[in-house]
C-alpha cells in the first residue's frame, strides 16, 4: 500500500488533470443562456458539479503510460464523464435510489424536477457516445476501430453493463445478497464503464494487443477495487468528504455489509495486488497507474 507521499502525489495528479477535464466538459456544453434555459442550466449544474473526474483522468494516465499525449484522449474522457454523470442522475431518481445529495449539492431531480433529470441524463448519454466517436476521428482511427470504441462504450451502458447493474441493485435476489451476487452487480454497475474507459483510451493511443490485454485485466481489478472501497466508505466514510449521504446501502449489494468490513478489506487488498500484477505486462512506465491502484485503499471520497 502506498504511504501518504504516494497518496498525496496521485491526488495532486488527479486534481491537476481534473481541471483540464472540466475545461473540456464546459467546452462541449451548450453556452449559457441557450433555449430552453432551464434544461441547459440543469445540464451545467450536474456536469460541472465538483468531482474527481476519476474515469477521464484514468484515461489520461493510460495515455501517458503508453507514451501518448494526454490531449489525445481528452475528448473521449469528457464523453465518458458525461455518461458517468448521466448514470448518477438516473440512479438518484426517486424510483431508483431516491438520493438527496450528490457531489455536495442537491440531486438534479430535487433541484430541477424528475422530468428535467431524465431529459438531462438522456442528452448526456447520447452526447457522451458522440464525443467518443469524435475523439476517434480526431486521432485518425480507422472506421473499424472507430466503431469499436463506440460499441464498447455503448456496451458498458447496456443491460450487460450499467443498466443491468442498476436493475440488479434494485432487485435483491432471493434469499438475499451474497458475495457472488454482489460481485456481479459490481462488475456491471461500476467496473464496466471503468474497463471501457481504459480500453477506449488504449485503442485511441494505438495500443498493441498485449498492452490492451494487460490494461483490460488491470481495469477489471481496478473497477472491483473502486467499488469495494466505495462500499467501505458507505459504512465508515464521512458524508461531508464524500459529498453524499452515507448509510444508503442498507439492503443493497454492499460487500462490506454482506461479508463485513474486515473481509471486504481483504478482498480490496487482493484486487489491488492483482491489478498491480497485470501492469507487469506493460514495458513502459506505469508509476501513475500503480498510484491509482494504491489510492483505492487510502481514498476518503
Amino acid at each position: 500500500m502506498a504511504g501518504n507521499g504516494g497518496t498525496q502525489s496521485v491526488v495532486q495528479y488527479m486534481q491537476h488533470w481534473a481541471r483540464r477535464v472540466d475545461e473540456k466538459l464546459k467546452a462541449h456544453l451548450p453556452v449559457q443562456p441557450t433555449y430552453p434555459q432551464e434544461l441547459h442550466r440543469a445540464l451545467h449544474y450536474c456536469v460541472l458539479a465538483p468531482g474527481k473526474r476519476f474515469r477521464p483522468v484514468l484515461m489520461i494516465a493510460v495515455a501517458q503510460a503508453l507514451g501518448a499525449v494526454p490531449e489525445g484522449v481528452l475528448t473521449a474522457g469528457a464523453g465518458i464523464e458525461f455518461i458517468h454523470t448521466a448514470s448518477l442522475t438516473l440512479d438518484d431518481l426517486p424510483c431508483m435510489d431516491n438520493a438527496k445529495m450528490r457531489r455536495g449539492q442537491k440531486t438534479v431531480h430535487l433541484a430541477f424536477g424528475e422530468d428535467v433529470a431524465v431529459l438531462v441524463a438522456t442528452a448526456l448519454l447520447v452526447e457522451g457516445l458522440a464525443l467518443v466517436s469524435l475523439n476517434a476521428a480526431e486521432n485518425g482511427l480507422s472506421q473499424k476501430l472507430s466503431a469499436r470504441v463506440v460499441r464498447e462504450t455503448a456496451a458498458a451502458v447496456s443491460t450487460m453493463g450499467m443498466a443491468g447493474g442498476q436493475y440488479l441493485d434494485l432487485h435483491a435476489p432471493p434469499p438475499g445478497w451474497d458475495e457472488k451476487t454482489v460481485k456481479i452487480v459490481h462488475a456491471r454497475k461500476t467496473s464496466a464503464l471503468i474497463v471501457a474507459a481504459v480500453r477506449v483510451a488504449a485503442v485511441l493511443c494505438h495500443a498493441k494487443s498485449r498492452e490492451l490485454e494487460a490494461l483490460t485485466g488491470f481495469a477489471h481489478k481496478l473497477g472491483s477495487a473502486f467499488q469495494i472501497s466505495d462500499d467501505l466508505l458507505d459504512v465508515t466514510g464521512d458524508q461531508t468528504r464524500l459529498g453524499k449521504m452515507t448509510g444508503q446501502d442498507q439492503g443493497k449489494p454492499n460487500l462490506a455489509r454482506v461479508i463485513g468490513s474486515a473481509e471486504a478489506g481483504k478482498r480490496l487488498d487482493g484486487d489491488i495486488a492483482e491489478a498491480l500484477a497485470h501492469l507487469e505486462g506493460l514495458d513502459t512506465s506505469t508509476d501513475i497507474l500503480r498510484s491509482f491502484v494504491r489510492f483505492m485503499r487510502d481514498r476518503q471520497s
